[in-house]
């Protein structure tokens, strides 16, 4: 559900009840980005992605890199757990 995704990004990159990470933060809204590609749900769609540009602003080029990494491996295990079931 990406409106969950962006506000576990949004409170891990802010540190809100967990410590501040801005990679694993970003890694959750771009999650919820890449969920929003065929929604049509307009409003939440360019909500999340406004945040996602926002706080990928906050990034070094070597951080994006790495959420970039992270995100992928989530993805790949994710889908090998789709084809699973």
């Amino acid at each position: 559900y990406a409106p969950a995704m962006l506000n576990l990004g949004l409170n891990i990159a802010s540190g809100h009840g967990v410590p501040a990470d801005l990679v694993e933060g970003f890694k959750w809204t771009d999650l919820a980005r890449f969920f929003t590609q065929r929604d049509k749900d307009m409003p939440t769609k360019w909500g999340i992605r406004r945040a996602n540009d926002k706080l990928k602003k906050e990034l070094t080029p070597q951080q994006l890199r790495e959420a970039e990494k992270r995100m992928n491996v989530w993805l790949k295990e994710f889908r090998a757990r789709q084809r699973k079931s």
